[in-house]
Order: C-alpha cells, then sequence, then structure tokens
C-alpha cells in the first residue's frame, strides 16, 4: 500500500524538477511562469469571456470592425494564457476609449 504512494510521490517531484529545469533553462522566471499557469487555470476562462464580449466585432461599424475582429482573433489564439489576456485587456480598454 505504501510503496505506489512513494512511486507516484517520486514521479511528481521528478516531473516538476524537469519543467522547472526547462523554464530556467530558456530564461524564463520559474515563479512567474508558476504563477501564469496557476491564473490561467482559474482565471482565464472568465477573462476571456469578459473581453470577448466587450470587442465583439459585430459592436462595432465598418471602420472599427476591421480592429475588433483582429482583437478578437487574438484573444481567441490567448484563451488559455492570462498574462496574454491581460495585455490583450489594456489593448481593449485603449480601442474602446478612442470609440
Amino acid at each position: 500500500m505504501i510503496i505506489p504512494f512513494f512511486i507516484k510521490l517520486f514521479k511528481e517531484r521528478k516531473r516538476k524538477s524537469k519543467l522547472r529545469r526547462k523554464i530556467i533553462s530558456d530564461g524564463g522566471d520559474y515563479a512567474d511562469s508558476v504563477k501564469n499557469i496557476a491564473n490561467s487555470i482559474a482565471k482565464s476562462k472568465l477573462l476571456y469571456r469578459e473581453l470577448i464580449v466587450k470587442v465583439h466585432p459585430d459592436k462595432f461599424l465598418d471602420d472599427k470592425k476591421h480592429v475588433a475582429n483582429e482583437l478578437a482573433s487574438r484573444i481567441t489564439k490567448s484563451k488559455r494564457n492570462y498574462n496574454d489576456l491581460m495585455n490583450l485587456k489594456v489593448e481593449i480598454d485603449e480601442f474602446i476609449a478612442n470609440n
């Protein structure tokens, strides 16, 4: 009973260590990457919905519709990345303020 638990624990630690080494070797900050992963799991879905509603192309006239369509496609590409969505939120707020 106890042996499978320790095997599972060892594999989990090994997986986390491998991920940490990969992030550090890519030149990234491990703490920021882990924070982004956690936020992406917990918060990205709600933020995605909020942003896609704000910038839906049908809300804008012809001259702004093209920009709104581009922003909507970028939001969809970043659907599961919280940091990218937060950066897009700033752009969207500026875009809406200029309307």
